[in-house]
């Protein structure tokens, strides 16, 4: 028999130095448009209080950030993605990336009407590292560009004051965090219920990825720790190390710019002693 313990997630996270993933229902329809008019507003004072012209966005977690959910990945590798966004001080905005790419993103990964595009053509793109720049300065007056990436003479860096902009959540984003945090969560739950004594910590793993990526989210953290493990490590990547008594699944999972982590802990038999006085 497998005794699971929800209880044990919110005491090992606090331990583990973990986020606690919210149980919640879905309060109202998320609007992008709307979502996204704030966040303009925010850069737009921004601009006025560092009294510059435009903010160039072109890291992964600020595109997710300002597209209210959208992705400029290609290539998870890299910090930067295929597209940028230029918001600048008249409140205009525009979404700049080659022509391979700028179709998908205006029909899949942009809300409507949102960003005006700025497009160019790939082969200039290979030729020119600060080619996003040099467009996004094209498009200003005073020439005076933030970024939240280095962008050579010029360019002032920004990703403090930007990420600064980024520290209240919107109402359509915390309906969405909630969501994640509900689906995230059936899925570990239902995942742990269903695992049997004998899998190793990268099989376990693999199926809490797969979980995850059914709901559409990925898993950007993924930790297993079996019986002794448990309390050994603080972060503990999967081994080949066999599940027996206690097994703990640790997971930030990561959908439309938001990541919510949780932890659970199953039991096969009767709840070790050292585990109880964590959860009980």
């Amino acid at each position: 028999m497998v005794a699971f313990s929800p209880a044990a997630s919110i005491s090992d996270l606090s331990r583990g130095g973990l986020a606690a993933v919210f149980h919640c229902s879905l309060i109202g329809r998320v609007n992008r448009n709307d979502e996204v008019k704030e966040k303009t507003e925010r850069l737009v004072r921004l601009l006025d209080i560092e009294q510059a012209e435009g903010v160039l966005i072109a890291s992964r977690p600020n595109f997710a950030w300002l597209s209210a959910g959208g992705s400029n990945t290609v290539d998870t590798t890299r910090d930067t993605g295929v597209a940028s966004l230029l918001v600048r001080s008249d409140g205009r905005s525009f979404v700049l990336a080659n022509k391979i790419e700028m179709q998908r993103l205006l029909s899949e990964e942009l809300p409507a009407g949102m960003f005006e595009p700025i497009e160019f053509g790939w082969e200039e793109e290979k030729a020119s590292s600060t080619l996003a720049v040099s467009r996004a300065t094209s498009l200003l007056k005073a020439k005076s560009l933030l970024s939240d990436i280095p962008g050579g003479d010029g360019v002032r860096a920004a990703e403090a004051a930007i990420a600064s902009c980024r520290y209240q959540l919107t109402e359509p984003e915390i309906d969405r965090y909630r969501i994640l945090g509900r689906d995230a969560a059936d899925a570990i739950t239902r995942l742990m219920r269903e695992l049997e004594p004998g899998l190793t910590e990268k099989q376990v793993a693999t199926r809490a990825d797969t979980a995850i990526a059914a709901r559409g989210a990925r898993n950007v953290v993924t930790l297993v720790a079996a019986d002794n493990r448990l309390g050994q490590f603080r972060h503990p990547l999967p081994t080949t190390n066999r599940w027996q008594k206690t097994l703990m699944i640790v997971v930030c999972a990561q959908r439309g710019g938001l990541t919510v982590a949780l932890t659970r802990i199953a039991c096969a038999g009767e709840m070790p002693d050292e585990l109880k006085k964590i959860v009980l």
